[in-house]
């Protein structure tokens, strides 16, 4: 029974940050497949110090939102049996990361790569001491579009990843 409350809890305070960003919204995309990547629990800087309220990087769809200095993620995951949204985060430009936003967790953008119609967003969590990148497969070519578009400054040209060893 707590559980489900919590869960109902969780959904309203994403609906109201939802609600509290639609007229800043640039381009949406609902229902988005995704996939992080270099996301490892255990290079977590404080690894007893939890949050409930933040959600892992461990969900496959999302809705994304482009704002004018933000990339606003709404995770979402199926629990029991029923597909809810989970609190979002924001990519920040790295120049102009701001806290006055009703999304209480902000990451800082670092770079973008286009490849074929896969678009990697790598950016960094403070919580953690590796930097994570998000993919965005198949319609990639479109998000980056509606970023430049969206005047997402930070947003560079697209460069690769430097290779993992």
């Amino acid at each position: 029974m707590l559980y489900i409350l919590y869960l109902r809890s969780m959904v309203k305070n994403s609906d109201q940050i939802i609600r509290s960003i639609s007229e800043e919204v640039k381009a949406e995309f609902r229902d988005t497949k995704i996939r992080f990547k270099n996301f490892d629990f255990y290079k977590k800087k404080e690894r007893f110090n939890f949050d409930l309220n933040k959600s892992l990087y461990t969900y496959y769809r999302a809705d994304i939102y482009l704002l004018e200095n933000k990339i606003v993620v709404v995770g979402k995951s199926k629990i029991l049996g029923k597909t809810i949204r989970l609190l979002p985060f924001a990519i920040c430009n790295s120049e102009k990361i701001s806290t006055e936003t009703a999304i209480k967790y902000l990451t800082r953008h670092i770079k973008t790569e286009l490849i074929d119609c896969s678009l990697e967003i790598e950016f960094e969590d403070a919580k953690y001491s590796n930097n994570i990148r998000i993919v965005i497969p198949r319609i990639g070519d479109k998000v980056y579009e509606k970023l430049k578009l969206s005047g997402f400054e930070a947003l560079p040209k697209p460069q690769a990843f430097p290779n993992n060893p």
